[in-house]
């Protein structure tokens, strides 16, 4: 996809390696498993313990 407002040179190298790891962890875990939980209208709960592993709970953003 193209960066047509040019975000990607506002990111610093950390913030660039979390946004494409989670990127590829919705794209290889969590999208495969939207249409089933959705007709079952469920939550895959097993997502909660990856997103944990991730660091991806609890986060903050700087004040600035």
């Amino acid at each position: 996809m193209e960066d047509f407002l040019l975000l990607d040179t506002q990111l610093t190298a950390e913030e660039k390696l979390l946004r494409d790891t989670v990127a590829r962890f919705v794209s290889d875990e969590v999208t495969p498993k939207m249409a089933e939980a959705y007709e079952k209208a469920q939550f895959p709960n097993e997502l909660i313990q990856r997103v944990a592993d991730l660091g991806l709970l609890g986060m903050s953003l700087a004040p600035e």
